[in-house]
């Protein structure tokens, strides 16, 4: 669990009781659009799914690359 926030123009997730910003790969046909001045993440319809400060539950896991989170399976905000 985490909560979503802008970096240097990129949605990435602050996960819960840390303060270090972890970048984020989105499954395949999911994107980041701005809605005015807050980022959004939009499904492969282009729906929005989340958007910036929102708490968001991501099914995945830290990569190889530390300091990166690859999303597969739900993106559920509370």
């Amino acid at each position: 669990m985490g909560i979503l926030a802008e970096h240097a123009g990129e949605l990435v997730v602050i996960p819960e009781g840390q303060t270090t910003a972890e970048r984020v790969n989105w499954p395949s046909g999911y994107g980041i659009r701005p809605d005015g001045d807050t980022l959004v993440v939009t499904d492969v319809f282009g729906r929005e799914v989340a958007r910036e400060g929102d708490t968001v539950h991501l099914g995945g896991g830290e990569t190889t690359q530390s300091g990166t989170f690859d999303v597969c399976g739900h993106i559920e905000v509370d």
